[in-house]
C-alpha cells in the first residue's frame, strides 16, 4: 500500500509536536527521584558560613548519610555530623554563637538517633535531630534533600510559608526548637533558663531552572526570595535573596555537589545587619571517601612526663598569685599535669581552692585532688561529701575510693541513711563504700535499723556484694516482710552470701 504525502506530513507533525520544548531530548524530561542505594555509606564535606560586619564563622567537616531498611516508597536516612568552627577575627559576625563553641573548634555535633525518613520526591516524612542553620539555608540534613518536582521541565516555582528564628538568632526553620519550648524554657550551657525564642514567619519563593542535562548528571540552578511578613520600620524584618547550582546524579539518585549563596538582611528596632550566607556540599568519592571511611589509626600521644621541681616550684608561685587570672591558668594545668610525688604545699593549695568561692579554681582543683589526696586530707575530703558542687562530689567520692580509708565508712552509710545528696545517684556512693569490702559490713547493717524501706533495700544490695556470715541471721528477718521488693533484695543477698561459704 502506498503512503500518502498527507500521512507522511501528518506524521512528521507528530514526531515534531512530541518532542521536548527547546530542543531538549527525551532524556531530559524523566523524573528526578532519590535513591539512596542500600548499604552504601554516602560522605559529604560540607561548609557553611555566615560573613557580616563583625567577620566570619565557619563550620566545616563531614556528614554522613546512611540508607536504612524502611517500607516501599520510603527512603529512610540515619545521619551523622561533626563539624568544626572558626571565626575571624575571632567572635561571631552578630554576637551568637551558632555552633556553640570558642573561636575555634567543635562547632555543631547532630546528636545520636539523627534521622530523616522522605519519599523519592523528597518530601520530609518525619525528621529527627536535624540541626537548624542560618537563615535562610534550613536544616542540614534537609538542606542536601530538597524536593524534586514530580516532572521535570525547563524551569518551575514553588512557593510557601516557613519559620525561621528571630532575631539575633537567624536559626531556622523554627520547628526545630519547638520541642524543647514544649517543655518549659531549656537550660543553656548550665546558666539557668535562657529566654524563651521568639520565630517569625516568612513567604519563601523558589525559582529553579534546569541549567545542563547529561545521561550521568543533571543541574539545576536555583533562585530563591525570602521574606518575613513581619516589618519593622517599613523594612521586611528579615529578607534573604540568592541562590546557586546543583549538580543531581542520576544512577545515585541523590546530589553530589551544591554550591548556594544568599545576601541576608535584618531590620531590628536598634539596627539594620546584613550578612553573606554560604554552604556548599560535595560527596566524596574513590581515595577520598575511602580514607573517610578507613582512616589510618591515630598516632599515640606523647608519655606524659612528670613536673620537675623547677616546674613544680613555678606552679606554686603561679597558684599563689595576686593576680585572679594567674591563679586560673595556674589551677587549669593542675587537671592534666603528672607528678611522682606532690609536694605537701601543693596538695594543700590544692584543697584550699575546693572551698574557693571561684567555680573555675574548684573545678580545676577537683581531678588533681581525686589523684593525689592521701590519708592527711580525709578528714577534709569527708567534708566535702556534703558539699552542694556535684562535680566536687564526684571526684571526693573517687578519691574515698581509691584511698579506702574506713574513716569514710560511717560518713557513707550516713548519707544512705539521709536518703544520699540532691543530684548524687545513690548507686555512686554505694558502690564506694562496697569497695570497703567486710569492712563496712558492720555499719551498714545499721542501715537495717532504718525505718524507710528504700534505705533498707540498699542495704541489702550492698550485703549482697560485702556480706558474711555475720548479716545472716539479719537478712531472714526481712524474707517475707510485707514490702515485697525488700523481701526480694533480702532473698537475693542471701543467695549470694550461701554462694560465697
Amino acid at each position: 500500500m502506498k503512503t500518502s504525502p498527507l500521512s507522511v506530513a501528518l506524521a512528521g507533525l507528530f514526531a515534531c509536536l512530541s518532542l521536548p520544548p527547546n530542543g531538549q531530548s527525551r532524556e531530559s524530561v524523566s523524573p528526578l527521584r532519590y535513591k539512596f542505594p542500600g548499604g552504601q555509606t554516602n560522605v559529604y564535606r560540607v561548609e557553611y558560613s555566615v560573613s557580616g560586619e563583625n567577620g566570619t564563622e565557619t563550620n566545616f567537616g563531614t556528614l554522613f548519610l546512611v540508607p536504612l531498611p524502611a517500607d516501599p516508597g520510603v527512603l529512610r536516612l540515619s545521619c551523622r555530623a561533626t563539624l568544626e568552627t572558626k571565626r575571624s577575627p575571632g567572635r561571631p559576625p552578630f554576637g551568637y554563637y551558632g555552633g556553640y563553641g570558642g573561636p575555634s573548634g567543635p562547632g555543631v555535633r547532630l546528636p545520636e538517633g539523627c534521622e530523616i525518613q522522605v519519599d523519592d520526591q523528597g518530601h520530609v516524612l518525619r525528621v529527627s535531630g536535624d540541626y537548624p542553620l542560618p537563615a535562610p539555608l534550613g536544616e542540614l540534613m534537609q538542606s542536601l534533600i530538597p524536593p524534586l518536582p514530580a516532572t521535570l521541565k525547563s524551569s518551575w516555582e514553588t512557593e510557601g510559608p516557613v519559620s525561621v528564628m528571630d532575631d539575633p538568632l537567624w536559626l531556622g526553620p523554627g520547628n526545630a526548637f519547638f520541642s524543647a519550648q514544649n517543655y518549659g524554657p531549656p537550660f543553656f550551657m548550665n546558666y539557668g533558663p535562657r529566654s524563651p525564642l521568639a520565630v517569625i514567619n516568612a513567604t519563601q519563593h523558589l525559582q529553579w531552572r534546569l541549567a545542563g542535562n547529561t545521561p550521568e548528571t543533571v543541574t539545576l540552578h536555583q533562585q530563591l526570595s525570602l521574606v518575613s511578613l513581619l516589618q519593622t520600620g517599613g523594612e521586611p524584618r528579615l529578607a534573604a535573596r540568592g541562590g546557586g547550582d546543583l549538580v543531581f546524579d542520576r544512577a545515585a539518585g541523590l546530589f553530589q555537589k551544591i554550591d548556594l549563596e544568599f545576601d541576608t538582611a535584618t531590620q531590628t528596632e536598634n539596627s539594620t545587619r546584613k550578612a553573606k550566607v554560604r554552604i556548599a556540599y560535595r560527596q566524596l568519592q574513590g581515595a577520598e571517601l575511602e580514607a573517610v571511611l578507613n582512616p589510618p589509626p591515630a598516632p599515640a600521644p606523647p608519655a606524659p612526663h612528670p613536673l620537675t621541681g623547677a616546674e613544680v616550684a613555678q606552679l606554686i608561685n603561679e597558684l599563689e598569685s595576686d593576680s585572679p587570672d594567674t591563679r586560673r591558668t595556674a589551677a587549669g594545668r593542675l587537671r592534666d599535669i603528672t607528678l611522682e610525688a606532690p609536694s605537701p604545699k601543693l596538695l594543700n593549695l590544692a584543697m584550699g581552692f575546693l572551698t574557693n568561692p571561684d567555680a573555675s579554681l574548684r573545678q580545676s582543683a577537683a581531678p588533681f585532688v581525686c589523684r593525689y589526696a592521701a590519708g592527711e586530707q580525709v578528714p577534709a575530703l569527708l567534708k566535702l561529701l556534703k558539699d552542694p558542687d556535684w562535680g566536687l562530689r564526684q571526684n571526693t567520692l573517687k578519691a574515698i575510693a581509691r584511698l579506702k580509708d574506713e574513716r569514710a565508712i560511717a560518713p557513707l552509710v550516713d548519707l544512705i541513711a539521709r536518703g544520699g545528696q540532691m543530684n548524687q545517684p545513690s548507686q555512686e556512693i554505694n558502690a564506694c563504700l562496697a569497695g570497703f569490702g567486710p569492712a563496712a559490713e558492720s555499719a551498714v547493717l545499721e542501715l537495717l535499723r532504718e525505718r524507710n524501706a528504700e534505705t533498707r533495700r540498699q542495704a541489702c544490695g550492698l550485703l549482697q556484694q560485702i556480706g558474711t556470715d555475720k548479716s545472716l541471721e539479719s537478712l531472714q528477718k526481712l524474707v517475707g516482710d510485707p514490702d515485697p521488693a525488700l523481701s526480694q533484695a533480702a532473698v537475693e543477698a542471701l543467695r549470694a552470701l550461701q554462694a560465697r561459704q
